[in-house]
């Protein structure tokens, strides 16, 4: 069961590099002269930060939704243990 939590938290290290990525990026849109490399320098760091949102709400869906995680897994043990064990028989 700890093992969730650690795989949620082990988001953190590329979302920090996907951040620090993209603040180069910006520092270096601010030094172009031409708008339309400062534009798709702003474009590509946003689409990173959406990346980095996603990815950090994934790491947070995965350390908050441990108990979930053991009842699906209850559900399907219970549910599908029985299935093979009946034959049909027809008439």
């Amino acid at each position: 069961m700890a093992s969730y939590g650690y795989m949620g938290m082990s988001v953190m290290v590329p979302a920090l590099l996907l951040l620090t990525v993209s603040f180069f990026i910006l520092a270096a849109g601010r030094k172009m002269e031409k708008g339309a490399l400062k534009s798709f320098g702003n474009i590509i760091a946003m689409l990173i930060w959406a990346v980095t949102a996603v990815l950090l709400a994934s790491g947070i869906y995965a350390v908050s939704d441990q108990d979930g995680r053991m009842k699906r897994k209850r559900w399907k043990k219970h549910h599908f243990s029985n299935m093979g064990s009946k034959r049909m028989i027809k008439k």
